[in-house]
């Protein structure tokens, strides 16, 4: 009983650091967004749920090296507004950013800052925007 639940343990413990390992390359220059889903469900596995009058339309650019999952639906979220939920590997649902209530066209801008040189991430970084058009 106890080998099983190892065995068990042992098989989920490397399904996890294998999620969380997987790290790939993007090169896409306006391509629709539903071409890139397909390329990123047949290439890596992922499973993504989606109305596709959401996607319809969208083009999308990414040149992300040695990315996560979770990197490329921030920059994904960046570029068409739409929102983007790692449920759990490999299922990510797509829809449409919730508008607040208070403020309808109040927007959200979020994302990462990398050192230049380590490509480290840098925690606490403040970015000021010139314009406010987003």
């Amino acid at each position: 009983m106890l080998r099983t639940i190892f065995i068990l343990w042992l098989a989920l413990a490397s399904t996890s650091l294998l999620a969380q390992s997987n790290r790939f390359d993007i090169q896409v220059d306006q391509i629709p967004l539903s071409e890139l889903l397909k390329q990123l469900e047949e290439s890596e596995g992922f499973l993504f749920s989606f109305q596709p009058a959401a996607i319809d339309g969208l083009q999308v650019s990414l040149q992300l090296n040695k990315t996560s999952i979770e990197e490329v639906c921030e920059a994904l979220e960046a570029q068409t507004g739409l929102e983007f939920r790692v449920l759990s590997l490999p299922y990510i649902a797509i829809s449409q950013a919730e508008v607040s209530s208070n403020n309808p066209s109040s927007r959200f801008l979020r994302g990462r800052v990398f050192d230049q040189i380590t490509e480290a991430p840098l925690a606490y970084a403040t970015v000021y925007l010139q314009s406010a058009m987003i």
